[in-house]
């Protein structure tokens, strides 16, 4: 059996799923996911991409009170 899959298809599925976690409540709590994720790593920074500078910062200010690191 011979899957064939064409460049066309792979882009309409790429841009669904950008579509998807981009404008979507439910693209946000991944994005969210992901940040704090991220946030629990070396990588704080790039969090801000996922979720903006501010909601970064509210994860950032979270898991410090959280474990009480200053």
């Amino acid at each position: 059996m011979k899957i064939s899959i064409s460049l066309k298809q792979i882009i309409v599925g790429v841009s669904i799923v950008f579509i998807i976690v981009g404008f979507t409540p439910l693209g946000k709590s991944i994005r969210v996911e992901a940040a704090k994720t991220l946030i629990t790593t070396r990588y704080q920074q790039e969090t801000r991409i996922l979720v903006g500078k501010e909601k970064r910062d509210e994860l950032i200010k979270e898991l410090y009170d959280k474990y009480g690191i200053e």
